[in-house]
């Protein structure tokens, strides 16, 4: 039996006709993606990829024939059975058909239907520890600017020494209560859609160390204000001298000239 018969029955056997295969994918702006079909490379005689998009079809690749025709922004890899897209803009969204002939010139056909979505913007974390009696309170706010709502965030810590574990916490603020000799920690947020992820951490020093920390600037900050009015007080009783010393002065030209 000649090879191409061979390879005819195997793909007839793993790729029987009926309903086109279809995937939904889903990808960031301005990323890497490529198409892979189900296809085995050696079963395929030719293949054609068509891009849709708003009804209007496309050729954008084809092998086989005297010569394969290939849309510049695309390229094609493994007898064409995956289909590479190296920057995805806006007008590369919508439905690729990859239709494929086997050897025994069976055909068939499979279908993924792109949506492009917005990467995660630059993510940053506020943190706030505060003292609250014998314990060290702390709010972490995980922000990333977006026009929409489908950012999912996702809380992980660890101690300084040892791997992250995950948090219950699935919001954007994340709150936790440590006693004053905690360990130093680390925080990180994790912020994700459909397409992209994006992380930031942020270091959680001992709460006893924070709290003796901002007592010095405290401390800091009361030396400078007391040292500030010393020396207003100062500058207005010289002030005042300097005047007196200038009337009796004055008075005493006068006496004189008299």
């Amino acid at each position: 039996m000649q090879p191409q018969i061979l390879l005819g029955l195997v793909a007839l056997i793993l790729f029987p006709s009926g309903e086109a295969l279809s995937h939904e994918i889903s990808e960031a702006l301005h990323y890497p993606k490529n198409l892979t079909t189900s296809f085995h490379p050696n079963l395929v005689q030719d293949i054609t990829w068509i891009h849709n998009i708003s009804g209007k079809e496309t050729l954008i690749a084809k092998t086989g024939g005297l010569r394969d025709h290939l849309n510049s922004e695309y390229k094609l890899f493994c007898n064409g059975t995956v289909l590479g897209i190296s920057d995805l803009k806006a007008n590369n969204c919508g439905l690729y058909i990859a239709q494929v002939t086997f050897w025994n010139n069976t055909t068939e056909k499979e279908e993924f239907n792109v949506t492009l979505i917005d990467p995660v913007p630059p993510v940053q974390i506020t943190p706030e520890v505060k003292r609250i009696g014998n314990q060290c309170n702390i709010t972490l706010k995980c922000s990333a600017p977006s026009n929409t709502s489908d950012l999912s965030y996702t809380w992980m810590n660890r101690y300084w020494d040892s791997q992250y574990q995950s948090t219950a916490t699935t919001g954007n603020i994340m709150q936790t209560v440590l006693p004053l000799d905690h360990q130093e920690m680390e925080y990180m947020c994790m912020v994700e859609n459909l397409a992209d992820q994006k992380n930031i951490s942020v270091h959680i020093e001992t709460c006893s160390v924070k709290v003796k920390n901002d007592q010095s600037a405290d401390n800091k900050r009361n030396l400078i204000i007391v040292l500030t009015v010393v020396m207003v007080v100062a500058g207005a009783v010289m002030a005042v001298l300097g005047w007196k010393y200038w009337k009796r002065s004055s008075k005493t030209s006068e006496d004189t000239f008299i």
